[in-house]
């Protein structure tokens, strides 16, 4: 019986332990944190939308965004950028080159050969922006939800590259004839 209510007490504190740690794991501050804005969120067909990426370094490093010139601009060297239709759909980008596979055509996204490490500091942003309809073909009124992520490289870890990963937040950009 006294052993019955020792395994008894053992899975409550290793319940409870875990309950804590999880606790503990989800109130700490993301290393990384990534937020997007539209200067407007409704154009009309064939209007510009600019798209505001700001990235904040909560950790407690520097860490080095691989931008494509030290100009502002072209944040989407650095982050990916998803648009998805009204229907859920995502769109294909269409600042890269097109081929033909199989009767069907296919996007690469444009590629960056040349890069400038910009380093952001601990509690420092990064603010940038892109040009949104120059990545996607948004001439069909509707709907647009808009998301991106980014992965930082971190500084210094040897031969092994390690990567900081965030995804922001979701933006609807309605789009009107």
């Amino acid at each position: 019986m006294k052993r019955q209510i020792r395994i008894g007490l053992f899975m409550i504190s290793c319940t409870a332990l875990a309950f804590n740690v999880a606790d503990a794991l989800a109130q700490q501050t993301p290393p990384v944190t990534l937020s997007i804005q539209a200067d407007t969120t409704a154009v009309k067909v064939g209007e510009r939308i600019k798209l505001r990426v700001s990235i904040t370094n909560s950790s407690g490093q520097a860490l080095v965004v691989d931008k494509a010139s030290s100009s502002d601009g072209q944040a989407e060297a650095y982050t990916t950028v998803e648009v998805r239709d009204f229907s859920g759909k995502p769109l294909s980008r269409i600042d890269g080159q097109t081929f033909v596979k199989n009767g069907k055509s296919y996007v690469i996204p444009r590629a960056w050969t040349t890069r400038k490490g910009v380093t952001v500091g601990p509690g420092e942003d990064l603010i940038d922006f892109l040009q949104l309809s120059n990545l996607f073909d948004l001439s069909t009124p509707g709907v647009y939800t808009v998301a991106a992520n980014v992965e930082i490289r971190v500084p210094g870890t040897g031969t092994e590259i390690k990567w900081i990963g965030a995804k922001s937040n979701t933006i609807q950009i309605a789009v009107a004839p």
